[in-house]
């Protein structure tokens, strides 16, 4: 509300003085020589307390998810607490090849042309991507939007189905083993390095056959984990406590020590005996372990190997060593269900001839 009140000087002279006061605003107040200037003043500085008022009655526009950069969101994702210990690995070269696009942009032909463009770029292994690994890319897009959704707290948009883009049964586990020829070319190799790489890795896939531990439980243990006792006979035992912080699966678990695992132990306490280390920090992160692991094992004759294959190779070997325990060998594998510890177990013709004369 504007207000005009004349003032008389002692020596005569008027003046005019314009008063705005618009509720919710500071009260300004300014005299002039003249009435015209002051309700010229006062008119103009109203309209703008009152267009000020307004604005900030406007109801706030909500979020556009839909125009955010799909990589920005990948990327702090993966810092999150809501990742999981293995996104972390992938998120940036999710991040890196979706860098660009907005989230209104996944379509399903947008994700068809996703799964082709990656089917055609070599991963850190040197071969293309497989569908599995293009599958937990766009598993993890799905995941960064609806978190980034909640942020903002808005509705999350409908992630396209995806799996029909896909061939048929390109999710069939793989049932690779470690033939005794291949094990043997594959350990003379790592032990002609001769350097710091080639000992480590060494122990670390004998230790993971013996143990059928996941790589990032192997590179994350420390010596208080190992335990090591006579039995009740006085046999010499060993068992190694998995923290949960350390499995997929978050669960801590027993994993019984065979005797060329202890022996394993003994030979890498000499190359590491910093207990406040992690056994195998001198490799480097699990991620550069497996890229190093792809190396070495395409140098040594290996067709189609992964370190993840050890794991399996570990369970089976376990498996024939104890038939009759089948859930015995699960719980210290670490699975929860035997669906899940079968698709671990991969018998060979040879492991099978035993059932019959």
């Amino acid at each position: 509300m504007l207000s005009l009140s004349k003032r008389v000087k002692k020596n005569g002279q008027c003046q005019w003085q314009a008063t705005i006061r618009v509720p919710g605003q500071k009260t300004v107040s300014k005299t002039f020589g003249t009435w015209q200037a002051a309700r010229d003043f006062g008119e103009g500085v109203d309209h703008e307390l009152r267009a000020l008022v307004a604005k900030a009655a406007e109801p706030a526009l909500p979020p556009d998810l839909l125009a955010e950069d799909l990589g920005d969101i990948v990327a702090e994702f993966a810092k999150s607490k809501w990742a999981s210990k293995r996104h972390p690995g992938f998120a940036p070269t999710v991040a890196k090849h979706v860098s660009g696009h907005k989230v209104g942009d996944v379509r399903l032909r947008w994700i068809d042309e996703y799964i082709n463009k990656m089917r055609e770029l070599p991963s850190k292994r040197g071969a293309p991507f497989s569908h599995n690994s293009i599958f937990s890319h766009l598993c993890l897009m799905s995941l960064a939007i609806s978190w980034r959704a909640a942020q903002l707290d808005v509705q999350p948009p409908v992630f396209p189905h995806f799996s029909q883009l896909f061939p048929e049964g390109y999710d069939i586990p793989r049932h690779r083993r470690l033939a005794p020829k291949e094990e043997r070319a594959l350990i003379q190799h790592l032990c002609r390095q001769r350097n710091e790489e080639g000992r480590f890795l060494c122990l670390l896939v004998l230790l993971a056959i013996e143990t059928a531990a996941r790589l990032q439980e192997l590179m994350f243990a420390k010596w208080d984990e190992f335990h090591f006792f006579k039995d009740k006979e006085g046999k010499d035992k060993g068992v190694w406590l998995m923290p949960a912080g350390h499995t997929k699966t978050k669960k801590s678990r027993e994993v019984p020590l065979s005797e060329k695992a202890r022996r394993i132990l003994r030979v890498l306490r000499r190359l590491q005996p910093d207990g406040a280390q992690p056994m195998f920090v001198a490799l480097g992160n699990p991620n550069h372990v497996s890229q190093r692991f792809a190396v070495h094992s395409r140098r040594a004759g290996l067709v189609d190997f992964r370190f993840h294959d050890l794991r399996h190779e570990g369970a089976t070997r376990l498996l024939l060593l104890n038939p009759d325990k089948p859930y015995k060998v699960m719980r210290a594998v670490g699975h929860s269900d035997m669906s899940t510890f079968n698709g671990y177990v991969n018998f060979g013709r040879e492991d099978l001839l035993d059932l019959v004369d």
